[in-house]
C-alpha cells in the first residue's frame, strides 16, 4: 500500500499514510477481541477458518496482552517497516530476547530489571503489581513472553504469515480508493491544523506529550471505530477509523444519551410501561402510581416531548398511547452504538 504524502514543517515531519503492516496487526488485535467490531464479523469468521490451530491458539493469548498485538507497531515504526511482511517478520525473529520483552511492554520495564525476572521466574509478580495495566483476565500471556521469548516470537511471526493471505489482501484492494482517499484527506488537514490540535481532533481528546520528530497519520479500516498512538522517543503513529464519521457518532451518542435520559427517571419509565401494555390516560396513571395528577402530566408531557407517547382525544379526555416504533427504535440503536454495529 505505498501510498504517502509528506509535510514538512519547522523539521518536524508530518505525514499521513497507508500501511499494510500496521493495517495487519491492527487486524490481529481485531481477531483477538472481536466483540467490538460487528462490522467486520463475517470476515472475521471467514478469518477464523482460515487460521490454523496454533495461529488461533496464539490469537487467544494475544486477547490477553495489554494492547492484544498492537504492540508490534512498535518495530513497523522503529525501523519504518511499513509494507514489508518479510522484513517485519525477520526483524520481530533477530530482536534480542530481553531487548523484545522491553520493548513489547512499552519499556516501561527496565532492562536489568527484565533480566532479572527472566532468571527468577517470582520476581514477574512484582512487576505485575506495579504494572497490572500490562495484563487482562489473566497473565498466561506474560509469563509465556516472558519465558518462553524464541517461541512466543515464532508464533506471532507464524501468525503474521498466515493473516497475509488472500482474504486480508483482498480485502485492503477492496478498500484500496478509500484508503486513498483518507490519506488524501488527512494530508489536506496537516496543511490547515497545527499538528497536536490535529492530533487532538483525530482522537477526540485533549492530547499532552512533548514535542515528537515524527507524526505518522494512518488510515485503519479494521481499528473501527477506535483510534490508536504508539510512540517512542522520537516518532508516533496515530492509527485512526477511515469508515466512520467520528463527529457524526459523537452526535449520535448525544441523541441516544438525550433519549435515555428521559426515561431513566423510575417514574417516566412506569408511566411508559404502563402505556406500553394498555393506552390510557392521567387519572388512571395517577392513581396506579400513586401521584397527583399535575406530576402525571408533567411527566406524560416529557414522554411526549421526546416521541415515547401520542395522545389522542375521545369525549374531550386525553389518551395516551405508546409509540412502540421509538422504542425499539432506541432499543435497536443502543445495540448498534455499544456494539459498533
Amino acid at each position: 500500500m505505498p501510498s504517502d504524502m509528506d509535510m514538512n514543517v519547522k523539521s518536524t515531519k508530518v505525514i499521513a499514510l497507508n500501511s499494510k503492516n500496521i493495517e495487519l496487526i491492527i487486524a490481529i488485535q481485531l481477531l483477538a477481541d472481536s466483540k467490538h467490531h460487528e462490522f467486520a464479523r463475517e470476515w472475521a469468521n471467514q478469518m477464523y477458518e482460515k487460521l490454523s490451530t496454533d495461529s488461533l491458539k496464539m490469537l487467544s493469548i494475544v486477547a490477553q496482552t495489554c494492547l492484544q498485538g498492537m504492540e508490534l507497531i512498535e518495530f513497523v515504526l522503529e525501523g519504518y517497516i511499513f509494507d514489508d511482511i518479510d522484513e517485519l517478520c525477520q526483524t520481530i525473529l533477530d530482536y534480542d530476547g530481553i531487548e523484545f520483552l522491553h520493548k513489547i511492554t512499552g519499556e516501561q520495564i527496565g532492562i536489568e530489571r527484565i533480566k532479572g525476572i527472566v532468571n527468577k521466574k517470582e520476581n514477574l509478580n512484582d512487576v505485575i503489581f506495579e504494572f497490572p495495566w500490562l495484563v487482562r483476565e489473566n497473565t498466561g500471556a506474560l509469563h509465556h513472553a516472558f519465558f518462553e521469548t524464541d517461541g512466543y516470537k515464532q508464533a506471532f511471526v507464524n501468525l503474521i504469515k498466515e493473516l497475509d493471505n488472500d482474504l486480508f489482501n483482498n480485502k485492503l484492494k477492496e478498500l484500496k480508493e478509500k484508503y486513498q482517499k483518507a490519506v488524501e484527506d488527512m494530508s489536506i488537514r496537516i496543511i490547515k491544523t497545527e499538528t497536536k490540535a490535529l492530533v487532538q481532533e483525530v482522537i477526540g481528546k485533549k492530547w499532552e506529550i512533548k514535542d515528537l520528530e515524527e507524526y505518522y497519520f494512518v488510515p485503519s479500516y479494521f481499528i473501527s471505530p477506535h483510534h490508536l498512538m504508539i510512540y517512542n522517543h522520537k516518532s508516533i503513529v496515530i492509527a485512526y477509523d477511515m469508515i466512520s464519521d467520528r463527529s457524526a457518532k459523537i452526535e449520535e451518542g448525544k441523541g441516544i444519551a438525550s433519549a435515555l435520559s428521559v426515561i431513566s427517571d423510575k417514574t417516566r419509565l412506569e408511566i411508559l410501561r404502563h402505556i406500553i401494555s394498555e393506552p390510557t390516560y392521567g387519572k388512571v396513571l395517577a392513581a396506579m402510581l400513586n401521584l397527583t395528577t399535575a406530576t402525571i402530566s408533567h411527566h406524560l408531557e416529557q414522554l411526549k416531548a421526546a416521541g415515547f407517547i401520542k395522545e389522542h382525544k375521545e369525549k374531550n379526555i386525553k389518551y395516551f398511547s405508546a409509540n412502540i416504533e421509538k422504542v425499539d427504535s432506541l432499543l435497536e440503536d443502543v445495540k448498534n452504538y455499544l456494539y459498533n454495529k
